[in-house]
């Protein structure tokens, strides 16, 4: 809101305002992974929790070849799930660089910005 006020104000120092939206951008960018990645990382959690249960089941089912039927389902869905698993932590590792990026990038506009007051 403070920003906001500042931005909005005429006398605000063009070029401190132009940083200043880039900065409020960057911070939305990164609001945005933040929660790209929060999503991503409970999928990751199911999977894994998924993935583990349908191995538990595999084991249940031993080599009894009345099981044969479900075992190759079981085993297909194990493999799906470990598919879906690389490519969501591949998801989480480009949204992690991407969320570093974007961390440093904020830092480097913040600290270009100085605000002062103009005496009257």
């Amino acid at each position: 809101q403070l920003l906001a006020l500042y931005l909005n104000d005429p006398s605000a120092d063009p070029k401190v305002a132009a940083t200043l939206r880039q900065a409020l951008e960057v911070h939305t960018k990164l609001s945005k992974l933040e929660e790209d990645l929060a999503r991503l990382r409970r999928e990751k959690n199911t999977l894994g929790e998924r993935q583990t249960q349908v191995r538990e089941n595999l084991k249940l089912l031993g080599k009894a070849i009345r099981n044969a039927d479900l075992a190759k389902k079981l085993t297909a869905t194990l493999l799906d799930l470990e598919t879906k698993l690389n490519e969501t932590t591949r998801g989480l590792v480009a949204k992690d660089l991407a969320r570093t990026e974007l961390h440093d990038r904020l830092s480097v506009l913040l600290k270009s910005v100085t605000l002062e007051t103009k005496e009257k």
